[in-house]
């Protein structure tokens, strides 16, 4: 099963895009999911999306670092990155 990383869109408003699936590491607590859902789609020393463990569902346009406002949907279950965390919510 796998966890999909959707990024706010840069146009404005509140859409969403999905843009990685990466699978679920069924032997970490669902915090450390969410903060390597959040390592595996940000670029340090090269794009995230040339990270084997990520599946890239993006066009190029969208190919940022996950960051602040952004969302990961888990088990059913959407959490959106916070400054510190992260936060569920019933829908985006």
């Amino acid at each position: 099963m796998n966890m999909i990383v959707k990024h706010k869109t840069l146009e404005g408003g509140a859409d969403f895009v999905d843009v990685a699936a990466i699978a679920i590491d069924k032997d970490l607590s669902q915090e450390d999911n969410l903060e390597r859902a959040f390592t595996l789609t940000n670029s340090v020393d090269e794009g995230w999306w040339l990270n084997e463990e990520v599946k890239t569902l993006s066009p190029d346009r969208f190919r940022r670092s996950t960051s602040m406002g952004d969302a990961v949907v888990l088990n059913d279950k959407t959490f959106i990155c916070e400054a510190f965390g992260w936060k569920e919510v019933t829908c985006l």
